[in-house]
């Protein structure tokens, strides 16, 4: 069954159709072939090594229905149970605001053309989630549903996400019974860790010194799509930045959860992990690349956290 997104997303049932743990929703490449799928998979591998919660997922090949091609697929399983509904970060803003849905993912999601992610940092902030989960949980909520942000923040300034939009986060509530809100394992983290750019630039890069640059330079300039409203550069940010200014800014609420995940990555054993599950996949330059700009990455984070 075909649903929406920029990427071809299908939900559909993998495995033992009686099991519940069997549906997925099956992500196809929008922009980089099965390049971007595979990355996906190492992003959320990378993921389920830190102390938060990723929807579990696997890469699969499966036969187009039309087409008859054979396409891999990103498959992220559905981690609802009865009786729960996912509540998007749009339709939280939506509740704060007073608007609808299609409001708020109009201005904060859709907005096209030269300079719209600039423009969209300017509007989503940390400062305005901040301020909609405190008005849309109940009392004695909030400290968890900050705690799960931050370790998301966190998540995806470490493998450098650029696409952590309204409708790619959400808190997971019971419709049934009255029970807690809490936050929803991460999931639709596909653009990092090099996933745009071509094995030979990357091989061109090998040599120390100049992978050293490079890496620099791709990090440092990577930026988030969620901006600091009280900061002169508020939509300019790059992720240490925003890091930073939560740390500054809002330590209550979103230092433990930072650094949680940065003290919890493990740069050695994240690397022999993504050489294990991915050298069959990946080339060897791709894999180092990777681990190098993990370890900036970390280090930067870091040294933000006191460590």
């Amino acid at each position: 069954m075909g649903i929406g997104g920029d990427a071809p997303k299908d939900f559909l049932v993998y495995g033992n159709p009686a099991s519940p743990s069997s549906a997925f929703i099956a992500k196809g490449a929008r922009v980089c072939g099965n390049r971007e799928c595979a990355t996906e998979e190492l992003i959320s591998t990378v993921g389920r090594t830190l102390p938060l919660a990723v929807a579990d997922s696997k890469l699969v090949r499966i036969k187009h229905p039309v087409t008859g091609r054979i396409e891999v697929r990103f498959l992220s399983r559905f981690f609802l149970h009865p009786n729960e509904q996912l509540l998007h970060g749009a339709e939280m803003l939506a509740i704060y605001m007073g608007a609808s849905r299609q409001e708020i993912t109009s201005t904060f999601i859709t907005v096209k053309g030269k300079g719209a992610a600039r423009q969209e940092r300017q509007l989503y902030t940390v400062d305005l989630i901040h301020d909609v989960i405190s008005a849309v949980c109940q009392y004695g909520e909030c400290e968890a549903v900050w705690g799960g942000f931050a370790r998301m923040m966190a998540y995806d300034a470490l493998i450098g996400s650029r696409d952590r939009h309204a409708m790619n986060w959400g808190v997971i509530r019971n419709v049934a019974t009255p029970s807690p809100v809490r936050f929803a394992p991460i999931f639709d983290t596909a653009r990092g860790l090099f996933w745009h750019h071509h094995d030979a630039n990357l091989r061109a890069n090998l040599e120390p010194r100049r992978a050293t640059d490079y890496v620099k330079r791709y990090a440092e300039k990577c930026t988030p799509l969620v901006g600091c409203q009280r900061h002169e550069r508020g939509s300019e940010l790059n992720h240490f930045e925003v890091i930073e200014y939560m740390l500054r800014e809002m330590p209550q609420a979103y230092a433990q959860g930072i650094r949680s995940v940065v003290f919890g990555f493990r740069p050695d054993d994240v690397d022999r992990l993504i050489r294990k599950r991915f050298s069959r996949i990946f080339s060897d330059a791709r894999l180092t690349m990777v681990s190098r700009l993990l370890r900036y990455r970390h280090g930067r984070l870091r040294i933000l956290c006191g460590g």
